[in-house]
């Protein structure tokens, strides 16, 4: 099923999430941070150590400790008879924009 939206083609086909965004106020993060010795507090938006609201980040030197910098992903496969669309967004709240 396909439909017109403001200009843009929306497609109904299944969806693989290939990554997962790393929030301090998931149960995982927020034990791992915990763990840690840090902290998460709400401050607009749940934060470690009430700065960064981010589980997940480069350069942060002050919170090192807490943050990590790897990537969650995942894969998958596909053939030469697959028909797919990629599309990349950062989140889908941005994808939905």
């Amino acid at each position: 099923m396909e439909t017109l939206l403001s200009g843009f083609q929306v497609c109904f086909w299944p969806t693989i999430v290939v990554s997962q965004d790393h929030k301090p106020d998931q149960t995982d993060e927020r034990r791992r941070i915990e763990d840690a010795g840090g902290f998460v507090m709400w401050a607009g938006t749940w934060r470690v150590g009430g700065v960064l609201a981010v589980s997940s980040a480069f350069g942060d030197r002050l919170l090192k400790r807490y943050v990590v910098a790897d990537p969650e992903i995942q894969g998958f496969s596909c053939s030469s008879d697959s028909q797919f669309q990629l599309c990349l967004a950062r989140s889908n709240k941005e994808m939905l924009r």
